[in-house]
């Protein structure tokens, strides 16, 4: 049995009576992730005693932004669109299509067997890290969002990392998957409304999961996806 006094001193009662317990926790967060090698910016998340987490970019490692358009032919404006919503400067954009003339970016024709294609398209650039991004974005809201991939892709015990994507309705089109779930595995809260916070808040802070699908794999979703090379 686990006890735990309620009243207006203690912080089960009332968040606002040790906001100095708050400042110690983002502290030893800071700090533990340091020793261990990571540099972060902590702080308050969307509920008391939460926290967020920006991971910082160590260096200014070259980053290769490769754009899959192999069904569609994409328009320079679309690319430059591309460009325009993030703000990290070493970057390159490669574009996978089979008509596409568009200056300053290389093209490369699409390849049947698409993840042998990635594996090569990354072997021959001196990039340290990729994004994979499609032909199907609208919107990007972050400038940062090169950044803030990169940052958690640099770290080792990472494989690879995705971002939560929304559809034209406003709902959770993917934010991960988790095996095991519904069978094989499933798409983790796909059609939940875009706003929703769900236990712990899960679909509003960095979290783990499964693996990260690309929709020419078994489940159909867009992609935005960061690696590093090995």
């Amino acid at each position: 049995m686990y006890h735990w006094r309620v009243h207006q001193e203690s912080t089960a009662g009332n968040t606002d009576s040790k906001p100095y317990a708050y400042e110690i926790a983002k502290k030893v967060i800071k700090d533990h992730l340091k020793r261990t090698g990571i540099d972060v910016q902590v702080t308050d998340g969307l509920t008391p005693g939460s926290y967020d987490l920006k991971y910082l970019v160590n260096g200014n490692p070259k980053v290769s932004v490769i754009i899959d358009a192999r069904e569609v032919e994409p328009s320079k404006e679309f690319v430059e669109k591309i460009k325009a919503s993030f703000t990290y400067p070493n970057t390159e954009i490669i574009v996978i299509s089979e008509k596409s003339e568009i200056p300053n970016v290389k093209i490369v024709k699409p390849d049947k067997n698409i993840l042998k294609q990635y594996n090569q398209i990354i072997s021959n650039l001196d990039s340290d890290y990729f994004v994979i991004i499609d032909d199907q974005f609208v919107e990007i809201q972050n400038q940062d969002w090169i950044q803030e991939l990169v940052g958690i892709a640099q770290n080792e015990d990472v494989g690879i990392v995705g971002s939560k994507l929304y559809n034209a309705q406003k709902q959770v089109e993917h934010c991960g998957i988790i095996l095991g779930m519904n069978g094989a595995g499933d798409l983790l809260y796909k059609g939940a409304p875009k706003d929703i916070g769900t236990y712990m808040q899960r679909l509003k802070i960095i979290h783990n999961v499964s693996a990260v699908y690309y929709r020419y794999a078994m489940i159909d979703t867009k992609a935005c996806q960061a690696v590093r090379k090995f």
